[in-house]
Order: structure tokens, then sequence, then C-alpha cells
């Protein structure tokens, strides 16, 4: 019989495992938020290839088509209605960068607290935050595959946004759910529960549930005034994320939690959209680089390797 491997390696393999899964998670958040530089540089989709732009096929007009004089174009999916056609008239490009910050913040702080800890269980709470993140990222990127709802975007008014959804490619359908409310609503769920897995001060856990929720109402009310998702995009995003939580709880075990603590949830979130509601942000547009524009298009690739993985970026300049 042989022999059971040394604690050291024991917890070398451990900690190789919980990065792999690290990098799994991060690779399942590009692919719900989508592709980096899909929207710059690509013609509509399919038109480098002598083909018809999306939706030609089926007797659309391409996405993004004037909003005036074009009755043939795909009809908004409003799934609650003139709530949701509301959004119709918001756009803003500084909105839209705000929000993929604010997925970053919200995916790295609980990274941050964990690593910040150190003590015997931080392996395998890390293991459990990365699970839940990789659960939600990757329903939401197969859902997204799926319904192809076009954005908002696609039947503002304003001219400069319709030229914008014209040269936006895949991103212009690729609406429902949101990716970034997904993320940032598992790394909250997720990473509270890790985190409150290994503390039993009421205090700094309402803490870090408050901060988490914040950031992912925030990126859920950024999303909207962007143009680039409708309310119930981020409503199901959210739905997708905290259910990400599954994950922890199974692998860590039940947490109990303090009044103190779900009021801190609540109220971060209807914090952080009520701020991202009020901040006031221009109307602008930053079209994708069009045909003959240099422009560079990055792609990043999981790769497995022996006892762990790690994440391949290429690209060009055209």
């Amino acid at each position: 019989m042989a022999a059971p491997p040394a604690p050291s390696l024991l917890r070398a393999r451990v900690m190789i495992d919980s990065r792999a899964w690290l990098v799994l998670a991060l690779t399942a958040g590009v692919l719900a938020v989508g592709p980096v530089g899909a929207a710059h540089g690509e013609a509509p989709v399919g038109a480098a290839h002598g083909e018809a732009p999306v939706g030609a096929a089926h007797g659309e007009a391409p996405v993004g088509a004037a909003h005036a004089g074009a009755p043939d174009r795909p009809a908004p999916r409003l799934y609650l209605g003139a709530f949701d056609e509301l959004t119709h008239d918001d756009f803003s490009q500084t909105a839209s960068t705000a929000s993929d910050l604010l997925v970053v913040v919200g995916l790295t702080t609980p990274l941050a607290l964990e690593l910040g800890r150190g003590d015997g269980d931080t392996d395998r709470r890390l293991l459990a935050y990365a699970g839940g993140v990789l659960a939600s990222g990757a329903t939401t990127a197969a859902m997204k595959a799926l319904w192809r709802r076009p954005r908002p975007y696609n039947f503002h008014r304003d001219p400069a946004v319709a030229a914008y959804a014209r040269r936006a490619g895949r991103d212009a359908r690729a609406s429902f759910p949101s990716g970034h409310a997904a993320l940032t609503f598992a790394a909250a769920a997720a990473g509270g529960w890790s985190y409150a897995s290994g503390s039993d001060r009421t205090g700094p856990r309402a803490g870090v549930w408050f901060g988490g929720f914040a950031v992912a109402g925030a990126t859920a009310g950024l999303r909207v005034k962007a143009g680039r998702h409708y309310p119930s995009d981020v409503m199901v995003g959210a739905l997708l994320g905290v259910a990400g939580a599954a994950v922890p709880v199974a692998v860590l075990g039940d947490v109990e939690l303090r009044g103190s603590e779900v009021a801190a949830m609540a109220g971060g979130v209807v914090l952080g959209a009520g701020i991202a509601s009020l901040v006031p942000f221009p109307q602008d547009v930053t079209l994708p680089l069009g045909a003959g524009a240099a422009a560079v298009r990055l792609e990043l690739t999981p790769v497995p390797m022996p006892g762990g993985g790690g994440l391949a970026v290429s690209g060009h300049l055209r």
C-alpha cells in the first residue's frame, strides 16, 4: 500500500488546485461579461466573410438599424413591459466603463480579504468562493448564448447610438442575463459566506456583506444606465449571482446570519443602486473602431496543466 502524501505535499496540492479554480472562475467571468475586444474593431457578425449581418438570414434588419424607417428590424423583448422599455432612452459609455471597474473591485475584494487572513482554512474558503463565481459565470454565459436578446441600445433614437449598435457585433445581442450583475452578486454572496464561515465577529461580517452588495447594486444600476441591459436582465443576473452562494454553503456548511447582516445586504444593494441612479453620467458614445482603423483584439483561453490551470492571452493588431 502506498504511503499517504506528506502534510506539506498535501497542502501544496490543495493550494495548486485552489489557484486552478480561481483561474476557471475568472475565465467564466470573462465569458459572461463578453470577450475582450469584441466591440472594438469588429464589423457586424459575418461581414468579414461576405455573409449578411446578424439576423439577415432570418428576414430581420441588422441589429441597430435606424429607429425610424426600419419596420422589419427585430422587435425588442420587453419581459417587464413599460418598465423595460424605459431603458431605450439610456446610453452612457462612461457608465459602462465604471461598471467594468466595479466588476474588478467586486471579484478581487473577497480574494484580498481571504488571503489577508491566511489561516489554515484559507484554501478551502478560496475554493468555495471560486466555485460559486464559476457556477454563476458559466450559467450566465450559457444563457446569453441561448437567449441572444438584443441590448436596449439597439432601439435608442439617437443616430450616434444607432451607429454604435450597427458596429457592435455579437455584443449587440448579449443582453440577457447581465453578466456584470451575476458576477458581482456572486462575489458578494459567495465571498460574504466564505468570510462569515471563518469569523464570528458580527461587525466585520456585516461590513463585508454591506460592501459586497453595495458594489453589486451599483454595478447593476450602471448597466441599466449605460443602455447595456434592461432591468429584467440585471434582476435575473442578480438572482443567478446570489444562487452561486450554494457552492460555499455546500463546501463550508451553514453560517448563522444575524439580523444586522441581512440588513447590511439589503442596505448595500439599495445604497449602491441608488447612488448609481442619482450620479449624473454623460450620454457619451464612443464608436467601436471600424474597418481600416488600427484595432487590437485580445482573446483569453483557459489552458489545462498538470495539477492546475492557466490562462493564455493571444491577440493581433489590424
